[in-house]
């Protein structure tokens, strides 16, 4: 869909955008992909193109596999009266997961496995390859 919000006094913005996503006893799978267009897209850092995919499939009934890959096209930054571009980068996620009970999964997942350059939000340039591991409660 497409919209328009105010962001600040002389700026507008809005992206068109497409979600698909398929769904089966042992397979989920998505993509979206954005057209982002902003009038002072410099200010937001906002890439135009952002695209991302991602799949979990259930290896056996308590085994989760996942991995998800997300595209920015290159951004520019602006502040204090400076512009700067900011590179394109893929992230590409992995994660396994298991269900030891209905309430209780234990997971690893490693983000940024290409070790490439990313920058989400401004000039702020995000860690290298990292890996996490955890515990989810449903209370």
């Amino acid at each position: 869909g497409t919209f328009q919000v105010p962001l600040l006094a002389d700026s507008w913005g809005g992206y068109t955008g497409l979600f698909a996503s398929w769904n089966s006893k042992s397979l989920y799978a998505w993509a979206d992909a954005r057209y982002n267009y902003f009038s002072n897209d410099a200010v937001l850092a906002v890439p135009p193109v952002d695209v991302r995919a991602g799949v979990e499939y259930n290896i056996r009934k308590r085994i989760f596999f996942a991995a998800d890959l997300c595209y920015h096209s290159s951004s520019k930054m602006s502040g204090n009266g400076v512009t700067e571009s900011l590179p394109g980068f893929v992230n590409l996620g992995l994660k396994i997961s298991y269900s030891v009970n209905p309430d209780m999964t234990v997971y690893i997942k490693g983000t940024n496995l290409l070790n490439d350059k990313i920058y989400y939000f401004g000039g702020i340039r995000e860690p290298g390859v990292s890996v996490a591991a955890g515990i989810y409660f449903n209370f």
